[in-house]
């Protein structure tokens, strides 16, 4: 397991400043960091190597109550704010396409992604599901 690695990156930006849209401009390093760190892992002779995407930060309680408005269109439907929810699918596609290059570089191991962003959307649209939504 390789990560969860950009995370702090974009928290140290964010509440340093940087808005959504200056953050996003470090992406591709933040990456391309992520990659080599995994190619490092592959040299010392790892087979299987799991890479984590980033979470849905829009819906974080510290995003929701320091970067709130009261414009509607600044949420999603589940009331989550799309700005850095955009920041995190936006890495987690450009991570996507740097595993994928790797894959296609390192035939004989394995390396797979992490969809957290998923999960952890999933148990805010449905908190039910994963125990009790009080």
């Amino acid at each position: 397991m390789f990560g969860e690695f950009g995370g702090n990156d974009y928290n140290a930006m964010l509440f340093g400043n940087y808005n959504a849209d200056q953050a996003s401009t470090y992406t591709p390093q933040i990456v391309s960091a992520i990659a080599a760190g995994v190619e490092k892992l592959l040299a010392m002779g790892a087979t299987d190597v799991v890479v984590p995407g980033v979470l849905p930060i829009g819906c974080f309680p510290i995003y929701l109550t320091v970067y709130g408005t009261s414009n509607s269109a600044d949420y999603d439907a589940l009331g989550c704010l799309k700005k850095f929810n955009d920041l995190s699918t936006n890495h987690n596609a450009q991570l996507q396409a740097q595993i994928s290059a790797l894959q296609a570089k390192y035939k004989s191991a394995r390396i797979m992604y992490a969809d957290f962003y998923s999960a952890v959307y999933d148990m805010v649209k449905n908190p039910g599901s994963y125990g009790t939504s009080t």
